[in-house]
């Protein structure tokens, strides 16, 4: 089973930290992973990266997204999402991307300065996700967030199964 996380929200510093924590955390136990970066600057990581910069993985740059996911041969893909990247459209995509064998998570970063500043965005954002955290989450945190909601382990055994949790 290969998951496929999308960091979203509107905080740049928030998604790179995050993408950097989870990748280290997640290698560090032994879990190949790979960095489809869609940030708005580029986060530079010591793993197999597509880069798809310049427009929102929800609609200019679909094709992109699609084929660089059928591409990863890792057991996890980490998406940090572009703020320009509308949730309705996003959470559509990703949506098309789930497979029997692959699974997307979506994690939005939400903040409380978020609601005030741009309230219809974070309810979207928090509406498409399957986790809400806030910018100050650690990958571990994250990492106990999403496990339980996978049907297979973040390892790269895979000799363990645990329950497929429905939506929040």
């Amino acid at each position: 089973m290969q998951t496929l996380i999308a960091l979203t929200g509107m905080s740049y510093d928030a998604k790179a930290r995050l993408t950097r924590q989870l990748a280290a955390n997640l290698t560090e136990a032994g879990t190949d992973v790979t960095l489809i970066d869609n940030l708005e600057q580029a986060v530079r990581l010591p793993v197999p990266t597509f880069r798809l910069p310049g427009g929102c993985v929800c609609c200019s740059l679909t094709e992109g997204l699609v084929t660089a996911v059928d591409r990863v041969e890792t057991a996890v893909a980490l998406l940090p999402v572009s703020a320009q990247a509308f949730p309705d459209g996003l959470a559509l995509v990703l949506c098309s991307l789930r497979r029997p064998d692959r699974q997307p998570f979506i994690v939005s970063i939400v903040d409380p300065q978020d609601w005030d500043h741009a309230p219809y965005l974070a309810a979207g954002l928090t509406a498409h996700s399957d986790a809400t955290v806030s910018s100050s989450v650690t990958a571990e945190e994250l990492v106990a967030l999403i496990q339980p909601r996978l049907s297979r382990p973040l390892s790269s055994d895979g000799s363990k199964d645990t329950p497929h949790a429905e939506h929040a």
